[in-house]
């Protein structure tokens, strides 16, 4: 499995692309640190070597620097693959079964006596879990021989089709209670989510304007969150219609400024939209 993940990384497409921060590019460093993870002992090593050998390669992005922080900013793992994917799988098993399986792991036993296995290498982990559920994430915190301390993730931080299947039903309970009936009608009938979510969107904004509670509030952050998921920025006319209400309610509730925020608006210069 190693020489796989090793092979995988010299893939020879991802190196001829015009820059570094691309898809290919970054998916053939990730074989690479699944490679260095399985080397045991000499991992520290050959992460050391890999990242020296791309230091002289630069992005033309300059957010993204040289290949070396490419490779140890993104590509490379911020957990163990293991309790990544042991995580993504209990997660799935809980909320979203149809995602629970992968051709590479398993998973057996109760959270707290998890065991993880490899079906390639055959190679078994023992750990402990508890997970948390929440409107739009959870938290899952794992404690294993991988860490001196129990590790805390997020449902970011999952490997992505458990990622992807536990957010969808997360989303759907959530949209279950933020819908009104011909909202829910139209998703119902197969109508685009986005747009149906920007609706209502507008719609919780507008009810501000009668209605500042923590509920109310909540409300508009959790569509906001929900579209951010699914890769849409602020409507123009919710901003249109949040401008008024925060302009009159900032200094009595910081619970508008905070959400001032969120909708996109520089709260440190009194209403302007950020540069």
């Amino acid at each position: 499995e190693l020489e796989r993940g090793a092979l995988r990384s010299l893939t020879s497409c991802a190196w001829f692309f015009d820059d570094l921060g691309g898809i290919e590019t970054l998916q053939v460093l990730r074989y690479a640190a699944w490679a260095i993870a399985l080397a045991g002992r000499e991992g520290a090593r050959l992460e050391a070597g890999l990242a020296s050998r791309l230091a002289p390669a630069r992005s033309n992005l300059r957010t993204l620097g040289t290949g070396r922080d490419l490779y140890l900013e993104i590509a490379g793992p911020l957990a163990p693959a293991p309790l990544r994917i042991a995580a993504g799988l209990a997660a799935a098993r809980r909320i979203a079964p149809e995602a629970a399986t992968t051709p590479a792991w398993m998973i057996d036993g109760p959270d707290d006596r998890l065991r993880l296995v490899n079906r390639r290498t055959g190679r078994e982990q023992r750990l402990s879990l508890v997970l948390t559920e929440s409107a739009l994430d959870l938290t899952v915190v794992i404690t294993s021989p991988f860490t001196a301390e129990p590790l805390t993730l997020t449902l970011a931080d999952l490997p992505e089709r458990q990622r992807e299947g536990v957010g969808a039903v997360l989303r759907t309970r959530c949209l279950a209670m933020l819908l009104n009936t011909q909202e829910r009608a139209a998703v119902a009938r197969g109508d685009a989510l986005r747009p149906v979510v920007r609706e209502a969107l507008v719609r919780r904004v507008r009810l501000l304007a009668n209605e500042q509670s923590e509920v109310a509030e909540r409300a508009v952050v959790l569509l906001l969150t929900i579209l951010e998921q699914l890769g849409q920025t602020v409507p123009f006319e919710a901003q249109t219609l949040f401008y008024p209400i925060w302009q009159r309610s900032a200094g009595a509730n910081p619970g508008i400024t905070t959400l001032a925020r969120r909708l996109g608006f520089d709260v440190r210069t009194s209403g302007a939209f950020p540069p």
